[in-house]
């Protein structure tokens, strides 16, 4: 994506690409991580994004990335996102990879329709249950160190985890 060197960082930032600008049909990949972005309120025009990562950002939600239903990848690790600002996910059925790490979740109950994901990143946060990952078939790398769950899923007889990290957690079985 290029952008004419007078167009305004604030537009960038703020996701306000203009809806006559050619980038706004055809961008695949946005990297707006380590910025200042709290809206993502200009995002649903962006039909064609496959990459999304909008990690140390300070957003309010996830609820408009519920429009773009071509992502394979999205990064909203270092938001302080809690559970109620988790929406829109739920219609991520095409995401692989999915990182949450360094915020505040208590549960993943929201990536029960994401069953292509096969990365899962979601270290450092508050759960107290990750038993969604149980039917999640592709699922093949999960970090879930970090939080207060107690017991580990019930994984389909067709898993295909291959790398689970849950050190520092409350585990009992």
């Amino acid at each position: 994506l290029k952008f004419p060197e007078n167009y305004k960082l604030e537009a960038i930032l703020s996701l306000g690409v203009p809806q006559d600008h050619p980038a706004a049909y055809e961008l695949e990949k946005l990297d707006l991580s380590y910025n200042a972005v709290i809206s993502l309120q200009d995002i649903q025009g962006l039909t064609n994004l496959r990459h999304l990562d909008l990690s140390y950002n300070s957003l309010a939600t996830t609820a408009p990335v519920a429009a773009l239903t071509e992502l394979t990848y999205l990064d909203v690790s270092s938001n302080n996102l809690m559970q109620v600002h988790m929406k829109g996910l739920d219609t991520l059925t095409k995401l692989e990879h999915f990182a949450a790490a360094y915020n505040n979740l208590t549960d993943l109950s929201m990536l029960k329709n994401c069953v292509m994901l096969k990365t899962l990143d979601v270290s450092h946060n508050t759960l107290l249950n990750i038993s969604v990952v149980g039917g999640l078939p592709l699922l093949e790398d999960l970090d879930f160190s970090y939080n207060e769950v107690s017991r580990l899923p019930t994984f389909q007889t067709t898993c295909a985890l291959r790398i689970i990290r849950g050190e520092h957690n409350l585990l009992t079985s």
